[in-house]
């Protein structure tokens, strides 16, 4: 009986150990996904502006960019916003409703200024392109803070 008890702790010990090991194996492995996804979103965002980076300075005629690059950029830019979407839906799945509302609300804002840049419009298409600037840097920095508040 003496020698029961001592097992006994030791087993108990090792369930604790187990229990806690898994415990934070699964916070380790959402911390994981929420910063992938986040860092998807910034990189996306970037294939974005530069996009339409490459529009405003082809619309001034600064010759900057070379073939090769603007076909690359058309490459990426073919899935962009189908990967920015779902990136976004990510985060609403993976950060609660308060946390997730402003990336999802500048995510909605920057959609909303790609689909008035790619129609035809009589304004300024520099003022376009502008909004499109202004709301890509509003989401990066949107998915940034909540990075920062989440990802420590």
């Amino acid at each position: 009986m003496a020698n029961v008890i001592p097992l006994l702790v030791a087993f108990v010990g090792a369930l604790f150990g187990t229990y806690f090991a898994l415990l934070k194996s699964r916070r380790e492995c959402l911390w994981l996904d929420r910063y992938e996804t986040l860092l998807r979103i910034v990189s996306t965002a970037e294939i974005v502006r530069s996009r339409f980076m490459m529009q405003q300075a082809d619309h001034l005629q600064l010759h900057e960019f070379t073939a090769e690059e603007i076909a690359a950029m058309e490459t990426s830019w073919k899935s962009a916003r189908a990967d920015l979407r779902t990136d976004v839906t990510r985060v609403r799945m993976l950060f609660d409703a308060t946390d997730a509302r402003s990336v999802v609300d500048a995510h909605q804002d920057l959609d909303r200024a790609i689909l008035e840049a790619l129609a035809p419009t009589q304004r300024d298409p520099n003022l376009v392109f502008n909004s499109v600037w202004l709301r890509t840097n509003d989401l990066i920095d949107k998915v940034i803070a909540l990075a920062r508040k989440r990802c420590r």
